[in-house]
């Protein structure tokens, strides 16, 4: 196992999965796949000269409705490849929304403490050569926090829990991270923005407070004809100060 005191990681659920037929699990399921191979396509394209390499690597975990997904390299640019793969992804899923009108995405982003290790049961990877690695720690629970309040297609950037200074040089705060990916590739993000301005608060089961930012905006996406499209991702929740009031 290592140890981390900060690594990104995206968590992506599908509204109302475990009410639909096996069938239907199954066909949203190989969506997701779908949308998360293109997205790795696109991340790589842009990324790879930005890190002077190949591109990114990821690795993902079933939560049954959806997936922990994260960089297998550490580091801040690994952790904004991911987020952009969370987003692009988002908007994936929201043409085909619009086109088939059956099912929604939600998804939520952070970076925090983590601890990954190896994988060894039975495992999907996105492509064969990712690594079959594991994830457990307080970045993932807060994940799964504020994504059991969040509305269907709704988009969240939990508060980072970010100790180490050049890790902060880099992405301070949650807009920090998403104003450096739309600087990178604005024909991408487009108008994708923290709206409202003001965190927002979610209480859990336990009583405990977690924050987090609501993402909407129109992001690059290719449609069912192959056209690339910009596209609505996100909602704009009413003006409040916590999800539980929304």
């Amino acid at each position: 196992p290592r140890r981390w005191t900060h690594r990104g990681f995206a968590l992506f659920d599908i509204s109302g999965f475990s009410e639909e037929p096996t069938e239907v699990q199954v066909s949203r399921r190989l969506m997701l796949d779908g949308a998360l191979l293109w997205a790795r396509t696109v991340v790589n394209g842009r990324f790879a000269s930005l890190l002077q390499d190949s591109g990114v690597q990821f690795s993902r975990v079933s939560t049954g409705d959806g997936y922990y997904l994260w960089s297998t390299r550490p580091g801040a640019l690994f952790d904004a490849a991911t987020f952009a793969m969370m987003l692009l992804t988002s908007s994936y899923i929201r043409v085909r929304e619009r086109w088939a009108r059956e099912w929604e995405l939600r998804a939520a982003f952070t970076v925090g403490k983590a601890v990954t290790l190896p994988y060894f049961g039975t495992w999907t990877a996105i492509e064969v050569e990712d690594a079959p690695e594991d994830a457990i720690g307080p970045a993932l629970n807060s994940l799964a926090r504020i994504l059991a309040h969040a509305k269907p297609s709704q988009i969240l950037l939990g508060d980072f829990q970010v100790q180490d200074q050049d890790y902060a040089k880099c992405f301070a705060n949650p807009p920090t991270l998403l104003g450096f990916l739309k600087s990178q590739f604005p024909e991408l993000l487009g108008t994708v923005t923290v709206i409202p301005a003001e965190r927002l608060r979610v209480i859990d089961k336990h009583g405990d407070a977690y924050h987090c930012f609501n993402i909407a905006g129109k992001a690059y996406a290719r449609d069912e004809w192959h056209k690339d499209v910009p596209q609505e991702i996100g909602v704009v929740p009413d003006v409040a100060r916590s999800l539980d009031e929304i």
